[in-house]
């Protein structure tokens, strides 16, 4: 990870991009049967809904800790 916040946020909002476009692959209605059904698949949702959240510009931002889940509802690893 980058050492400077600002590198650090730049770069956590892309992989939170990557990862939204990869659950709308996932739950595309032309997406591989089953697919959806896969834990990992879960768990990503799971994770990513937890860090981070698509403004009204369908813009990426990582959560702030006012706007996040009680931790006892994250997960951890």
């Amino acid at each position: 990870m980058p050492k400077a916040s600002d590198e650090r946020q730049q770069l956590g909002e892309t992989i939170g991009k990557d990862g939204y476009r990869l659950l709308a692959a996932v739950y595309d209605h032309d997406a591989p049967v089953g697919q959806v059904n896969l834990p990992g698949v879960e768990v990503l949702r799971q994770v990513w809904v937890q860090q981070f959240h698509i403004d009204a510009d369908q813009q990426v931002h990582f959560r702030q800790p006012n706007n996040s889940p009680p931790s006892a509802q994250l997960i951890h690893s």
